[in-house]
């Protein structure tokens, strides 16, 4: 039953929940009373107002190399009671079957969504993903290892409906238990039952974790305000840091009182992997939880939450003695006006409200009270009635003390000092360096060095995990600091200024379109570049150069952690759900043959042949001995070289149907094919030296974003890119390879489309003898080609020479005469090192 107190000669009127300790008896002396008749007594409606609509939840799952598990998560989420719900399936750059699992769960049911990262970001960029991704109402996380009770959802949300309206609950929470590894859903399920629960708050947590990952349902704008989590913690902890931000808000968790699911316990955990670096994790948040909290003022809830834990602790027992002091004092004076002592007020220190649900302050100020009357304990001669006035004094003198409580919250300001800083902006910079490839890394670095001798503070930005492996992890070699695509999505760093390189992809082409009004975006570019199409996404973007721009120019804004005032438009990128649509499926046995060819010829020299004519021109019989590259028809030759070509590539389709016997009977080292062609191998014709990569073939879509975006993955684990020919595919893995030097030969970059083939869009049969290649059955007559396309191949193979470049490492053109002039011209015999 909820009360309303009257307190007249105050003119205040106040709230407070009278619990079942107010039916204790008392006995107390009328006469002394007689004078207190301040108080009178109403009923008021104690339900909430809910939510209205039913609530829907967002259930987000980071699944990194969870193909053992995902598929026993994922069925436990499906099998829940409560049906308004959607699963974001997060693969953190995988390389085993946790993408395809996923797949095979969105195919199920529309209500799953795979979400997969271009690189490995960690679990706290996974669980951003999801966060930013969400748009329901609620989220809650579970790890891709464990599993969910059938009403796990339904119990949590059925608290959240009831409490929507009230700002202060962030959500509700169930208890996880710890199970083995080999736990499966049905003996997940007959742990069910009744467990015990109490609302977590900041103090009643003391500063330790409340519960693990998956155990509480959240308000998902509250998380996103607050920044998610920290994707610079890649030791663990990170769920222990975000709800010791929301609870330092004054938030509070309401329990279930029954079990949501369960942790299952892998033994190749990251806890157990790294108890040591769990372990630093804590020691920093065991100490920020003694300290004071700088918080978001916009989102706060209870400002007293951001003192130290220690303080508040201390607070309970300062108004633990005020409550006593009060009663006396109300006895023995007989004035009301006594509420309001200056002694009482100066004795008390701040607290949060949550504090004041669980302690009995009623049954303190009735102790003092007693105290002063010298009653003890004895309460046989009291009637009803007085019994009633007694504790409604003591009511109201609670009351009074939360009051006095509060406006000492009101007035709270932290000193400077010993204060750890939780708001969400941790800092502003005034120079973010944003690069697409490592290619960009140094002439971005360049400029950021020159503004920071300017003062400016300059860092920079790492997409790598929405978009791909690409090598900008080369900032790690300058002097630079970094942040995630997430930390700008989240609000965690804000700008002044962008600085970018052309071409853009569509990650950044989101970047620039979404800060564009905010910060100023600058591009970075050589004219002798060339690595802009005018298909490319980007293309149309026009936003200032550097060279336009006053270089010179101090930077004059510096965009601060500003307040948040509330749900604000949030960055996100599509990328991670179109990966799928531009890649095959990955080949699990192939990953790990990649891994044995990783730098295996650091320090050699490789030869990519190419197929044009001048082939017919070149001493090819003195490769004996060097590692070579040849591709699609390249048998037609075979019986000019020395040594059989060491690494043999197919990419295109046409190709692959049209010889297909052929590919298959050429003797070679190695044959690397796209895993859209693995079903056309039995499984005895698949060798361990034949590879299948995903192939990812977005440079041709237009739509993804990605159509004329030249791009070169240093991880062909992940993905190899396609580039308007063959050889760019020959280009990545060479340099996964480590080879320092790649010859080219046979490149005559010149194709001449005769009158007489016929034409269907960019696909072309021929009629006649090849005449653009070294034999004229290459693609004679009868065989389908495609339209090269020279100035697509040409943007490709300028960046791979820029990425080889950053390396320390060259391609060169050995080819005889031909059109291509972007590489540095070498003999052939003296490329090799014989000459």
């Amino acid at each position: 039953m909820i009360f309303r107190l009257n307190m007249r000669r105050q003119r205040k009127t106040a709230r407070v929940n009278l619990g079942k300790e107010t039916t204790a008896t008392v006995k107390i002396v009328l006469d002394k009373l007689e004078n207190l008749p301040f108080l009178t007594l109403e009923t008021v409606d104690s339900s909430h107002a809910s939510s209205g609509a039913p609530l829907a939840v967002g259930i987000v799952v980071p699944a990194f190399q969870a193909e053992e598990f995902l598929d026993d998560c994922l069925a436990s989420v499906r099998a829940q009671i409560f049906q308004n719900w959607r699963c974001y399936i997060i693969d953190d750059g995988s390389t085993d079957r946790t993408a395809e699992i996923g797949a095979n769960w969105e195919r199920l049911d529309n209500r799953f969504r795979l979400i997969r990262h271009g690189k490995n970001g960690g679990l706290s960029a996974a669980r951003n993903t999801g966060l930013r991704e969400a748009i329901e109402p609620l989220v809650t996380f579970l790890d891709a290892d464990d599993l969910l009770v059938r009403k796990s959802l339904e119990r949590r949300v059925e608290i959240m409906q009831r409490d929507w309206l009230l700002a202060e609950v962030a959500g509700s929470w169930a208890v996880t238990l710890q199970v083995p590894e080999e736990t499966t859903v049905e003996q997940a399920e007959a742990l069910d039952g009744p467990h015990d629960g109490k609302v977590v708050d900041f103090v009643s947590s003391a500063g330790e974790c409340p519960f693990n990952a998956h155990a509480p349902l959240m308000r998902t704008d509250l998380l996103r305000l607050l920044g998610g989590f920290d994707e610079q913690m890649k030791r663990g902890a990170e769920d222990w840091d975000l709800w010791q931000r929301v609870l330092r808000h004054g938030y509070i968790f309401k329990p279930a009182g029954r079990l949501s699911g369960v942790y299952r316990q892998r033994r190749s955990s990251m806890v157990r992997n790294d108890s040591v670096g769990h372990l630093k994790e804590a020691d920093r948040l065991c100490e920020d939880a003694h300290r004071a909290a700088k918080v978001e003022e916009q989102v706060v809830v209870d400002k007293a939450a951001s003192l130290p834990v220690g303080l508040l602790k201390g607070a309970e027992i300062r108004l633990h003695r005020a409550s006593t002091y009060l009663g006396l004092c109300l006895v023995s004076t007989g004035d009301p006006e006594i509420l309001c002592t200056h002694e009482i007020i100066g004795f008390l220190r701040p607290m949060t409200v949550a504090q004041f649900q669980y302690l009995d302050v009623t049954k303190w100020v009735t102790a003092g009270i007693n105290r002063g009357l010298g009653l003890g304990v004895a309460s046989q001669n009291v009637d009803e009635k007085d019994k009633e006035r007694i504790q409604q004094l003591a009511m109201a003198g609670a009351e009074h003390l939360q009051v006095l409580v509060r406006s000492l919250v009101s007035d709270l300001v932290l000193q400077e000092g010993d204060v750890v800083d939780i708001r969400r902006c941790k800092e502003g910079v005034d120079v973010l360096l944003l690069a697409e490839t490592s290619a960009d890394v140094a002439p971005l670095a360049e400029i950021g060095k020159r503004l920071k001798e300017e003062r400016a503070e300059v860092s920079y930005l790492n997409i790598d995990v929405v978009k791909g492996d690409e090598g900008a992890a080369r900032w790690e070699e300058t002097p630079f600091s970094g942040y995630s695509y997430g930390d700008v999505a989240l609000g965690r760093v804000k700008t002044s200024k962008l600085i970018v390189r052309r071409p853009f992809g569509p990650v950044t082409v989101e970047l620039i379109k979404s800060l564009g009004d905010k910060v100023e975006v600058v591009a970075v570019d050589s004219p002798e570049r060339e690595l802009e199409l005018t298909c490319n996404l980007g293309s149309s973007l026009s936003i200032k150069t550097w060279e336009s721009i006053d270089a010179t120019k101090k930077i004059t804004q510096f965009v601060k952690c500003q307040e948040t005032r509330g749900p604000e438009s949030l960055l996100t990128t599509n990328y991670g759900r179109l990966l799928h649509k531009e890649e095959g499926a990955l080949d699990l046995r192939s990953a790990e043959l990649f891994d044995e060819l990783h730098n295996k010829h650091v320090g050699e020299t490789v030869v990519i042949v190419g197929n044009g004519p001048s082939l017919n021109e070149t001493p090819v019989e003195e490769l004996g001995g060097v590692p070579t590259f040849g591709v699609n028809g390249i048998f037609y030759a075979a019986d000019r070289f020395p040594d059989p070509i060491t690494y043999y590539v197919v990419e295109d389709t046409s190709v692959f149907r049209e010889n297909t016997k052929e590919i298959k009977g050429f003797e070679t080292s190695y044959k690397f094919f796209p895993t859209i062609y693995r079903d056309a191998f039995s499984d005895d014709e698949v060798t361990d030296q034949m590879i299948f990569f995903r192939m990812n073939a977005g440079f041709y879509d237009r739509g993804t974003g990605t159509a004329c975006h030249p791009r070169f993955s240093v991880d062909p684990r992940q993905r190899l890119y396609c580039g308007q020919s063959v050889t760019i595919i020959n280009l990545q893995l060479a340099y996964w390879m480590g080879f320092s030097r790649v010859a080219l030969i046979g490149m005559d970059f010149s194709y001449t489309i005769p009158d007489d083939v016929d034409r269907k869009g960019d696909v072309l049969t021929s009629n006649s003898d090849d005449v653009n290649h070294f034999h004229p059955d290459y693609f004679g007559k009868g065989k389908t080609w495609k339209d090269p396309k020279l100035d697509r191949v040409l943007v490709n193979y300028r960046l791979a020479g820029e990425m080889f470049a950053a390396d320390g490492r060259e391609i060169v053109n050995a080819t005889v005469g031909g059109n291509l002039d972007i590489f540095r011209r070498m003999d052939l015999l003296e490329a090799i090192g014989r000459k």
